[in-house]
């Protein structure tokens, strides 16, 4: 017996309500619930990089790919611009690192490596 469905997207409009129906005893319980996205940028030089992480991250409604960049010069005005909630980062960039990256902007995303 299946003691609950994932939460998944009421509609597609955006507007972050999302519908979880859980089985229990034979009963089917369903809850409406408002949960906001977060907007995501992904920094790597390597384009199949960035590539597949947005494929993976595809699959996680809750989490949209506002940009890429494929350097610092490139990411910094792109994170200025969009104060994205997470910053999915490759350490090593041509040029500049990553943590050179988080020196030169001051974001509240989070980072992850």
């Amino acid at each position: 017996m299946e003691v609950a469905q994932l939460a998944k997207p009421v509609s597609e409009d955006g507007t972050g309500f999302w519908r979880a129906d859980f089985y229990l005893g034979g009963n089917v319980t369903t809850f409406l619930c408002l949960m906001q996205t977060l907007q995501a940028i992904i920094v790597d030089d390597e384009w199949l990089v960035r590539a597949e992480l947005r494929i993976m991250l595809a699959s996680h409604p809750e989490i949209v790919v506002i940009g890429e960049a494929g350097s610092v010069a490139q990411a910094i005005p792109l994170i200025q611009r969009n104060s994205p909630d997470v910053i999915f980062l490759d350490i090593q960039l041509p040029g500049a690192s990553g943590f050179d990256l988080l020196d030169q902007v001051e974001t509240g995303a989070r980072i992850i490596f």
